[in-house]
């Protein structure tokens, strides 16, 4: 049988989701808990559904920069998504 050619993905090829699975993969080889990825992919999950809305595609690896996830936590933060937590400071 002739060996399999390996491909590399570009980061443009990576989409965000796919990256998801990877990452919960990885976490469940080093034996986390289900709460612990459970926990991640809920969060990484919403950034995912933004960035769709954000981009109006479905988002690659490539997609990502330091300015676009600073925008992300700005618009949740503004969004008053912590209004009625317990630790929230009334001002």
């Amino acid at each position: 049988m002739p060996p399999r050619k390996t491909v590399k993905a570009t980061n443009t090829q990576i989409l965000l989701q796919r990256a998801l699975a990877l990452f919960s993969t990885d976490y469940r080889a080093r034996n986390l808990s289900d709460e612990t990825i459970a926990w991640y992919e809920k969060r990484l999950g919403r950034f995912i559904v933004w960035c769709r809305g954000e981009f109006q595609h479905e988002p690659t690896l490539a997609d990502l920069t330091p300015q676009r996830f600073q925008l992300f936590v700005l618009e949740k933060r503004a969004g008053g998504v912590y209004q009625q937590h317990p630790f929230h400071q009334q001002q």
